[in-house]
C-alpha cells in the first residue's frame, strides 16, 4: 500500500490588505499518497491556487499563513528554511503554472529555459543537460526536439507550450507534481491530449499529482479523489466514484449538474446563480447559504464542519449531522 506523501492539516491562509483581512483558506485538510491524483475543484477565488502556492511556499508577500501544517514526506514545509526549501521546490515538488505564455520566458529558447532548470536541480555539465532536454521533449510529445529547442515561446502553440512547462516541471523527476488549471485557454483536443500525457507520465514516473481546476468535467477520467473548494473551505472530499456517483453537497451538485451534456444539446444551461461572498465580509453561518437550493432554518447560524458520512467520503453541510 502507498504511503502517504503530503499531508495539509487544518491551513488557513490569509491576505493582508487595505480593505482588511481576506481570508483565502480556512481549515483546509486533506492527504495524497505517492503515485495517486487528487482533484481539486471550484470557482475562480475558492483558494485553489492558494492552496497550491501555500504547498510550494511562493505566496505573495501580502499573504500569510496563519495556522496550519504542510508535512511532505513527514517534514513540516512551514517550520524550513528557505534554503531548505528552495533545495525541495523544483526538484522533488514542482508546479505548473497557469498561462504557459506568461510562464515562460519570452526572450530565452524553450532549450535554454528547461536546461536552466535541470542545471539547478541536478549535477550534468551543459552537453549532458542539452541531451536531457531533448529526451524531456520527446517524452512530452514534441516532434523534432532537436530543432525545437532553439525555438522561442511565442512561436509555439498553446498545447507545446503547455507541453514545454511539463517537461520543465519533470525535468528533476519530482515526487510530486501540481498541475495549476494546465488546460486553461486550450481546445477541448488539445486538453484530453495534455491530460492523458501526465496521466502517462505519472504511470511511468510514479509521480504524485494535484490537478487544479474549476471544471468537475476535466478531472472526471483523471483523478482518484477529489476536493471540491467553496471560498476557501473544503466543502466536499471523496474518491471520484463516490463524488460523481451521490454527490452530497448542494455546491458539488450544482457543479455537476452545470457540465453540458449531449443529451441536452439545444437546452438552456443549468446555471449556478449568485456569487462568492467577499471574503472580508464572512457570514454568520454556512458560507453557501445564499446560493443553497437545500438550505433549512439552521444553516444561517451554524458553520457545517467537515464530517466522515461514509468511509472516505467528507462533507461540509447542516444537512448531514
Amino acid at each position: 500500500m502507498s504511503e502517504i506523501l503530503l499531508k495539509i492539516n487544518n491551513l488557513h491562509i490569509s491576505f493582508f490588505t487595505e480593505a482588511g483581512e481576506v481570508k483565502a483558506a480556512r481549515g483546509v485538510n486533506f492527504s495524497l499518497k505517492q503515485g495517486k491524483t487528487l482533484g481539486i475543484v471550484g470557482e475562480s477565488g475558492s483558494g485553489k491556487t492558494v492552496t497550491a502556492l501555500s504547498i510550494m511556499q511562493l505566496l505573495p508577500n501580502r499573504a500569510k499563513i496563519t495556522v496550519g501544517s504542510i508535512l511532505y514526506k513527514g517534514k513540516d514545509l512551514l517550520k524550513l528554511s528557505e534554503g531548505q526549501m528552495r533545495a525541495i521546490r523544483g526538484k522533488e515538488i514542482s508546479m505548473i503554472f497557469q498561462e504557459p505564455m506568461t510562464a515562460l520566458n519570452p526572450v530565452l529558447t524553450i532549450g535554454e529555459q528547461i536546461r536552466e532548470a535541470i542545471e539547478l536541480h541536478c549535477n550534468l555539465n551543459k552537453n549532458e543537460a542539452t541531451a536531457e532536454v531533448v529526451k524531456l521533449l520527446t517524452d512530452v510529445g514534441i516532434s523534432e526536439p532537436h530543432k525545437r529547442i532553439k525555438d522561442y515561446p511565442h512561436q509555439l502553440s498553446g498545447g507545446m507550450r503547455q507541453r514545454v512547462l511539463i517537461a520543465m516541471a519533470l525535468s528533476s523527476s519530482p515526487s510530486l507534481l501540481i498541475a495549476d488549471e494546465p488546460t486553461t485557454a486550450l481546445d477541448v483536443t488539445v486538453q484530453a491530449q495534455i491530460l492523458e500525457l501526465i496521466g502517462a507520465l505519472q504511470s511511468k514516473k510514479n509521480i504524485a499529482i494535484i490537478l487544479i481546476t474549476h471544471d468537475l468535467g476535466v478531472v472526471a477520467e483523471h483523478v482518484d479523489s477529489i476536493a471540491v473548494m467553496y471560498a476557501g473551505v473544503i466543502v466536499e472530499y471523496a474518491s471520484t466514484q463516490n463524488l460523481f456517483g451521490a454527490p452530497l453537497h448542494p455546491y458539488t451538485k450544482a457543479l455537476l449538474n452545470s457540465i453540458p451534456k449531449i443529451e441536452d444539446k439545444g437546452a438552456k444551461l443549468n446555471t449556478l446563480k449568485g456569487s462568492v461572498p467577499p471574503l472580508t465580509e464572512l457570514p454568520k453561518g454556512c458560507i453557501f447559504y445564499e446560493r443553497c437550493a437545500e438550505k433549512n432554518s439552521n444553516c444561517k447560524d451554524i458553520i457545517p464542519q467537515l464530517i466522515e458520512i461514509k468511509e472516505g467520503h467528507w462533507v461540509a453541510c447542516c444537512v448531514y449531522k
